[in-house]
């Protein structure tokens, strides 16, 4: 049934939304599964999961971060979020670029959905598509307890998009949740400062701003290329990315919205059964929120709270829920014994890079990442280089875009 629906009904969603979509049946079908999605499957297709098996081939056949279990892991947060916003009497939510976007399905029985408004933005081809196959399915059959639940075709580059939303029913005097996932990173500069300017006009004080994004680093690291290559042959290469500060000012700045970010691994370290450790390290050990390791490739989390124009702090409440990350901007170091700033470059890198990585032998030219260097042993490597060496911490940056033992020598 699945298939001859998928022959009939043209696909007009990006292949992105289609992976997103598998990862999600993929969750779905674990036991210990941090959310139910029974949707996902259907909308995700044949291709969705297509393009699945090509992010395992790239992950060495394992679900593991920084991208596959970042799916699942930034779901869940935002359904936290969203969950507690319910709880809070938020009764407006806003969900930008939905595309395959199935929270609806999630919250529709819940008693508390029915005094809320939910409403989904995105091209009205995409929500089509959604409508039409889920209607195509006769087994599925979702109960739904939402006050109202509107998809809003719009084309969210326009000026007058907010127009057809508050013609929706949408009231800018009420506290709302706005979501924005898996869509910044490809987005130009302008365009995301007028999304963010927009959702602070029409987001009241007390209001919610959540999604997600990756950092500058993200979009040169060679931890990351494997991946933004495989998104780059779907069309949709990664082309924006901001640091912990810039991202906090930037919200500030352009809506009056305080965010605080948390790293995957930040997040990530309540669900020990499922996060490598490694990511957790990377979060304690380096945090993302400390500019001396902006160089680590993050793809980080983000909740924000639109402020009154009286008021430069979060409330009580919402600091309460989503705790800043501790500001810690020292750096971890290691004493240089005498004598050690003086060896050979290239024979400080080998013998460091066969300490991290537990090796007795590595050929220069030979590929970090293949012979299992990850970002926590990246930033140990970087860090006692750094220490060594006595180099200042703009050599992170350059480190982060290395792949062998040739290329951080040359660095």
């Amino acid at each position: 049934l699945l298939g001859r629906v998928m022959e009939e009904i043209e696909i007009p969603v990006g292949q992105t939304a289609l992976y997103t979509c598998a990862e999600r049946a993929h969750e779905n079908d674990l036991e210990d599964r941090l959310f139910v999605d029974p949707l996902a499957k259907v909308l995700a297709g044949n291709r969705g999961h297509e393009l699945l098996e090509s992010f395992h081939s790239v992950n060495g056949g394992v679900r593991k971060l920084p991208i596959a279990m970042s799916v699942v892991l930034r779901t869940t947060f935002l359904d936290q979020i969203l969950s507690w916003c319910m709880e809070q009497g938020i009764t407006q939510v806003v969900i930008v670029a939905a595309g395959m976007d199935t929270r609806y399905s999630r919250f529709a029985s819940s008693a508390l959905a029915q005094r809320t408004n939910l409403w989904e933005l995105d091209f009205p081809e995409v929500l089509n598509y959604k409508t039409r196959v889920i209607e195509a399915i006769e087994q599925v059959d979702i109960k739904n307890e939402f006050k109202s639940y509107q998809k809003v075709g719009v084309d969210l580059t326009t000026a007058t998009w907010h127009e057809t939303l508050i013609d929706s029913g949408y009231d800018s005097s009420t506290k709302s949740l706005w979501i924005v996932e898996g869509l910044f990173v490809y987005l130009k500069d302008e365009d995301i400062e007028k999304l963010i300017e927009k959702i602070g006009r029409l987001a009241c004080p007390g209001s919610l701003f959540a999604g997600d994004w990756m950092n500058e680093s993200y979009l040169h690291s060679s931890l990351t290329v494997g991946f933004r290559d495989v998104f780059s042959s779907f069309n949709s290469p990664f082309i924006n990315g901001k640091n912990h500060d810039e991202f906090v000012r930037l919200t500030k700045e352009k809506a009056n919205i305080h965010s605080h970010l948390y790293s995957l691994g930040d997040y990530g370290s309540q669900f020990t059964n499922r996060v490598p450790d490694n990511q957790v390290k990377v979060a304690t050990q380096f945090p993302i929120n400390n500019p001396q390791w902006q160089a680590i490739p993050r793809h980080f989390l983000f909740v924000g709270e639109k402020l009154s124009q009286s008021s430069d702090e979060p409330s009580e409440t919402f600091c309460e829920q989503f705790p800043a990350l501790p500001r810690d901007e020292e750096v971890c170091s290691q004493t240089c014994e005498d004598g050690q700033a003086e060896e050979a470059v290239e024979d400080i890198v080998i013998t460091l890079v066969k300490e991290v990585l537990n090796v007795e032998d590595i050929a220069n030219d030979s590929s970090l990442v293949t012979r299992g260097m990850d970002s926590l042993l990246f930033a140990i490597l970087a860090n006692r280089i750094r220490s060594r060496m006595q180099l200042d911490s703009s050599f992170l940056c350059l480190l982060f875009e290395c792949d062998s033992i040739n290329e951080i020598v040359s660095a």
